[in-house]
């Protein structure tokens, strides 16, 4: 079976392209995966927490004044 499909350079770019964010996508959920307990368990909510709270000392979080501001930030989304 030899089928061929001719590409021009643009569609060959934009497949490449497509092809590696795929890869980088597949590799960061597999590496979360493979780092992450399973969900539920008292080593998942340990695992959360630390993360959680890496994440706040890195400013790495929103912080709300009213409920107002919630709904338009999330609009905003």
């Amino acid at each position: 079976m030899s089928n061929t499909v001719a590409l021009s350079q643009s569609d060959y770019k934009e497949l490449v392209t497509r092809l590696s964010r795929l890869e980088k996508t597949v590799s960061t959920l597999a590496d979360r995966f493979e780092k992450e307990p399973p969900e539920g368990s008292d080593a998942w909510w340990d695992w959360s927490d630390k993360k959680a709270l890496d994440e706040m000392k890195k400013g790495q979080y929103v912080e709300f004044n009213s409920a107002k501001d919630m709904v338009n930030f999330l609009n905003k989304q």
